[in-house]
């Protein structure tokens, strides 16, 4: 039956980037497999990772035509996902990281049923889930919109919408998009770039689109696992977060975007956003490190001069007080005591819920 399938274009190509996830793959390509809505492209793109992933993608490959397999030398996220996107034939694309899986069987389906009764709909946002690579557990990530408030809508509205609900959700892995709006707008991940997503999205909102919002929680982002990446950032790749909101931020003014409508002041918001998040992360590393990042972070004060968004202020207001050097410090160790205490209330709420179920 999947090679019949395979003789037309698939409805929509899902594209993940491999790397060092063997023990994690089979998972994430039986949660494609097993969808509901059969009609789809898998393709995996083996971004020279040396251990045995290449291997059990060919294995599928043998057994399901839908499953295309692609090996290159290692280049990084970036590239394997414009590699897998100028591969893909389907009308759609989604992206699926190798270490993560689908947890609803039936959320293509759903998705894609969006898709058509939604006119030249480009972007479909959805929810997510978090799942502990450990305890086995499983939470949400996000709190659900309201479905009918983004049916239809453009991206003039969504990125203000975001703000709005402080929920903005950069993530490409939580979107069915439309290939050709994706290419035709030159929408590919810039090579290098840490935290590719948001580069991404930050161009991504500024392109015209029709968007709408499904409220499944289809995906699950895998944490804890042993290997995964760590959640402190190099200094290079610290610095190039800070120039490419600055790059960013420029591009909207210069084009006239900037304080000239609920969008503008949205997208100034969110660059102060990722701005002051690249502040307060600074304010973990050593000394000398945090000097190498403190020019990047002195040459865009002027982001922080938005008002609107609540973070932006606090840090605005900490950095005139006490100067970024200092800024960067207390900042980190206040945001380190907010999530040390946000941990012991989600641990607190978790035992009384065993409690109260009988639970050991």
């Amino acid at each position: 039956m999947n090679s019949e399938l395979n003789e037309a274009a698939p409805t929509v190509s899902v594209v993940v980037p491999v790397y060092g996830v063997e023990d994690y793959l089979q998972e994430c390509i039986e949660s494609v497999l097993c969808q509901t809505h059969e009609s789809l492209e898998l393709v995996l793109v083996i971004d020279g990772s040396p251990d045995g992933s290449l291997e059990i993608a060919e294995s599928y490959a043998q057994s399901d035509s839908r499953v295309v397999v692609i090996s290159q030398a290692n280049q990084g996220v970036s590239c394997a996902l414009n590699t897998g996107l100028r591969r893909a034939s389907g009308e759609y694309v989604m992206f699926l990281s190798g270490d993560d899986f689908w947890v609803e069987p039936d959320g293509l389906r759903i998705l894609l049923e969006e898709a058509q009764e939604v006119e030249q709909v480009d972007v479909i946002i959805f929810d997510s889930l978090f799942y502990d690579d450990a305890s086995r557990d499983v939470r949400p990530a996000d709190v659900p919109w309201v479905q009918g408030e983004l049916r239809g809508r453009s991206n003039w509205f969504v990125l203000p919408y975001m703000m709005a609900k402080r929920d903005v959700r950069p993530s490409a892995c939580m979107k069915v998009m439309r290939r050709e709006f994706l290419i035709a707008n030159d929408l590919l991940f810039r090579p290098g770039v840490h935290h590719e997503d948001i580069e991404w999205f930050m161009r991504l909102v500024c392109v015209p689109a029709r968007y709408s919002y499904v409220p499944t929680a289809m995906y699950a982002y895998r944490q804890g696992r042993p290997g995964q990446a760590s959640r402190s950032v190099p200094v290079e790749a610290l610095i190039g977060q800070i120039e490419f909101v600055l790059e960013a931020f420029g591009r909207a003014r210069r084009n006239g975007l900037i304080w000239t409508s609920e969008f503008s002041k949205a997208y100034a918001d969110y660059c102060a956003s990722r701005y002051a998040n690249s502040l307060i992360i600074s304010g973990g590393l050593g000394r000398h490190e945090r000097n190498r990042v403190k020019e990047a972070l002195r040459s865009g004060r002027f982001v922080l001069e938005n008002d609107g968004y609540w973070q932006g202020k606090w840090v605005r207001r900490c950095v005139s007080i006490v100067g970024v050097s200092l800024a960067t410090r207390l900042l980190y160790l206040y945001s380190s005591w907010r999530e040390r205490a946000r941990g012991r209330k989600l641990g607190a709420m978790s035992r009384r819920g065993s409690d109260m179920t009988g639970d050991k």
